[in-house]
């Protein structure tokens, strides 16, 4: 396993303070924009940047919603850009990563409808690229990992649903080739993530919640793996960033069965009441 931490500024005080955090606890420590905003104030240089590569997805929507609305109301929570730049950047055709101005270029040139699943695969794709070309250590190693995973994930799903690879895969990488050309049950990537042969036989549940708390486990494992060797690293102050995540994510999903599940009820006593 890699050691990340060994030219690294140490973080003592902060990481020996930090709660311990469990994928299934009934609550967050705080919240994700908290933590963040703390990492904001502590990081410099490589570190910031580092957290400000793992948080850009955040201002994916942002441009997805200028491109269907024409505005941005409600600016997304996490996003690294303030509105007067962000959108001063995409007028003037430079400030953001290159692949933001190339899809908003290629919006306008379009000029057709918008369809929302075509322009964020490719803001996708667009990202995994720029990201990966940036990233480092331990920041490199999980967006790799996520990439694969995210893969892996969607060629399952379009094997048992025979779909199209059309906005599915991210990327040409040795992991979409083997989706897209080999017939074995784990695409032939065993090796690479012995994980996946498991993985599958949990996929085969019709649960969606269920398999999503396999996927979350997955990712949950690969950090603590990936930070074995570091102790009180900017990649361990990372790391628990992306498990308060993978805890938000979970609570989310959870309140919204919850939701759905009381509607559900209602329906229920609606429909078997009989009126006096």
């Amino acid at each position: 396993m890699r050691n990340y931490g060994m030219q690294q500024k140490q973080y003592y005080y902060l990481v020996a303070g930090l709660p311990e955090l469990s994928l299934y606890q009934p609550q967050m420590p705080f919240p994700v924009a908290e933590w963040v905003e703390e990492l904001e104030h502590r990081l410099h240089g490589t570190e910031r940047a580092a957290l400000d590569l793992l948080l850009l997805p955040a201002d994916h929507e942002n441009l997805l919603t200028l491109l269907a609305e024409g505005e941005v109301p409600h600016w997304a929570p996490l996003s690294r850009y303030e509105p007067e730049y962000f959108l001063g950047s995409l007028r003037e055709g430079s400030g953001l990563p290159p692949y933001f101005h190339s899809a908003y270029e290629a919006f306008r040139e379009e000029g057709s409808a918008f369809r929302r699943l075509p322009w964020a695969h490719r803001l996708t794709e667009g990202y995994y690229d720029y990201a990966l070309a940036a990233g480092k250590g331990f920041v490199y190693d999980w967006l790799h990992f996520d990439r694969d995973l995210r893969n892996l994930l969607a060629g399952w799903n379009m094997r048992r649903h025979h779909l199209s690879d059309a906005y599915q895969l991210v990327g040409e990488n040795e992991v979409t080739r083997a989706i897209r050309q080999s017939q074995a049950r784990d695409f032939g990537q065993g090796l690479r993530y012995p994980q996946w042969g498991r993985w599958v036989q949990d996929a085969e549940i019709d649960d969606l919640a269920e398999r999503h708390q396999n996927t979350s486990r997955l990712r949950w494992s690969f950090i603590d793996q990936a930070l074995t060797f570091s102790y009180f690293t900017a990649d361990v102050l990372l790391g628990y960033l992306l498990k308060l995540q993978l805890i938000e994510e979970r609570l989310q999903a959870d309140a919204e069965q919850g939701r759905a599940r009381l509607e559900k009820f209602i329906h229920q006593l609606a429909e078997t009441h009989i009126p006096e």
